[in-house]
């Protein structure tokens, strides 16, 4: 990955790191605060990109900035402007000595079902780290400078241990989800505090990292800051989507020997391959986690940039993803992608309608599901001689003693390790007896911490 879009990546996701400074009791404008905080830790008190991204990611500092014309400030401040729906060229700013009394740090994150289907409820949740189910609650609540200062400590401690790599950037997004998963994005007492900092930190994150794509070669200063309105009307993103049909009659398919121990490994098998298949994605893309949106249940949606290159690699992908499944499993399992571009208005005022255009470029897809090749190879037996059915799938082949095919045998091997503590998960293009299919050349094994 570009060490420029890494520095972009680690400075959105901790463009606002300023406002648990703030509400822990410090004055100063957050973007100030956030500024200071990072310079003091060792990986980005240098790293100029970083804390560019941090102080001038408002309209009003970035515009009195002298920084350069492709600064990677400008793409965040935008980035920040579509994940928080809003021009923040006017806007009052947390911390700021003018705008103070127009915010409450003190206020909860309310529940995002709060006004589901006209309610007018009044849930909050306390401001603690994400460990335990934290329930919303209708009691009162105030997020104190207390709770906000062990944020404070806990993020210094960790930050300290990270370097502006790509392989820390999952680190500081997991760092993020556990310590500001219920710390609200926005205090503003005219705004509605039900999105928190970390989902709106992500979003930022996802969005910037698609425009460093398809902004390159462009003066970001006139491309983004003198001319946002039509930046924002540009079809920069890519909503991508892959569902896998077939999933409760693959995993319900099972003779009655060992039912239990088969059903929790293949629920755990379709769980692990999904998240494999989201990873080899954002991999040829050069991405990083911060734009997957959702993953479960046999689907997924990515935010993608909107160029050839990106493109060309989807087309690639599902090419290469439904002939694996083809050969894998057959008609028991099948995979359709899709996507469907947007501009960055879609992104902060319409996503619904954008996530309907890709739900129906799946059902098309769907209902197309196999090319002429496709179903040539389907009808074309490839049985050897002694090839006989799987005991469980019924897919036929090779079988092990017990009768079951390579893949079964693997899932019932790996059953009872599934239920030990210390269990990790390896990918390795390696092959055993042990080991189970994963698409683009990759294998999974089960491996337990002695």
């Amino acid at each position: 990955m570009n060490q420029k879009l890494v520095n972009l990546i680690i400075g959105s996701l901790l463009h606002d790191v300023g406002k648990i400074i703030y509400r822990s009791g410090e004055k100063k404008s957050h973007s100030i605060l956030g500024w200071e905080f990072l310079s003091k830790i060792p990986a980005f008190e240098g790293n100029t990109d970083i804390k560019e991204c941090i102080k001038y990611h408002h309209g009003r500092e970035l515009s009195k900035a002298a920084l350069d014309d492709n600064s990677l400030a400008y793409i965040a401040y935008v980035a920040d402007n579509i994940s928080a729906y809003s021009d923040r060229r006017l806007e009052l700013i947390e911390g700021d000595s003018d705008s103070e009394a127009g915010f409450d740090k003190t206020a909860p994150l309310a529940s995002v079902f709060n006004i589901l289907n006209g309610s007018n409820n009044n849930l909050n949740y306390k401001l603690k780290f994400l460990k335990d189910i934290n329930y919303p609650t209708s009691n009162e609540i105030s997020a104190t400078a207390s709770n906000y200062l062990d944020i404070k400590i806990k993020l210094e401690e960790q930050l300290k241990g990270v370097q502006v790599e790509e392989k820390y950037i999952n680190s500081i997004l997991h760092l993020l989800e556990i310590c500001t998963s219920y710390v609200p994005s926005s205090t503003n007492t005219k705004e509605l505090g039900d999105i928190s900092l970390y989902d709106h930190s992500k979003t930022t994150a996802s969005i910037a990292s698609c425009l460093f794509y398809y902004l390159e070669g462009e003066n970001l200063k006139e491309k983004i800051f003198k001319d946002e309105k039509a930046l924002k009307d540009e079809k920069a993103f890519l909503l991508f989507s892959f569902d896998v049909s077939g999933i409760q009659n693959y995993i319900y398919t099972i003779s009655g020997k060992g039912a239990l121990k088969a059903l929790r490994a293949r629920s755990l098998y379709l769980d692990l391959l999904m998240e494999n298949i989201v990873d080899d994605l954002l991999q040829k893309t050069n991405l990083s986690r911060c734009n997957l949106i959702y993953a479960g249940g046999g689907h997924a949606y990515i935010l993608l940039p909107n160029t050839k290159a990106t493109i060309d690699s989807l087309i690639e992908f599902e090419q290469e993803l439904k002939s694996w499944f083809l050969s894998e499993f057959g008609v028991a399992l099948y995979v359709a992608c899709a996507y469907v571009d947007c501009t960055g208005n879609e992104l902060a005022q319409d996503i619904g309608s954008v996530y309907e255009r890709v739900g129906r470029e799946l059902s098309i897809k769907k209902s197309q599901r196999y090319t002429y090749d496709d179903i040539v190879k389907l009808n074309t037996s490839t049985r050897e001689k002694n090839d006989r059915e799987c005991r469980e799938c019924k897919k036929s082949g090779p079988l092990s003693q017990d009768g079951m095919c390579n893949i079964c045998q693997a899932l019932i091997d790996i059953s009872p390790s599934i239920v030990q503590k210390g269990l990790y998960f390896v990918v390795e293009k390696n092959k055993s007896d042990y080991s189970l299919p994963l698409p683009f050349g990759n294998n999974l094994y089960f491996k337990t911490l002695n």
